[in-house]
């Protein structure tokens, strides 16, 4: 996908970023508009984990998230994963 006309989304992340305080931001809006594509050109280059839920299990949904988390963290014992 191209990534068009989303600068200002960028420059409020980045802005949001840098602040010292702890930021949580909801990014909501129609399918197909460039939510996934703004999110992954904001941590592009940052230390970041990027998990995409899709529809399996809840459980199967964790375990899958404690392995990102674990291979973010160069840990994979830390999150239950053997």
């Amino acid at each position: 996908m191209e990534f068009v006309n989303r600068e200002e989304g960028l420059a409020f992340l980045e802005k949001l970023y840098k602040e010292e305080a702890f930021q949580f931001v909801v990014l909501y809006g129609r399918r197909r508009v460039g939510k996934t594509q703004l999110v992954k050109e904001f941590i592009e280059g940052k230390p970041a984990i990027y998990f995409l839920a899709n529809s399996i299990s809840e459980s199967e949904q964790l375990k899958n998230l404690g392995r990102e988390v674990g291979e973010f963290f160069n840990d994979p014992m830390k999150w239950g994963q053997s």
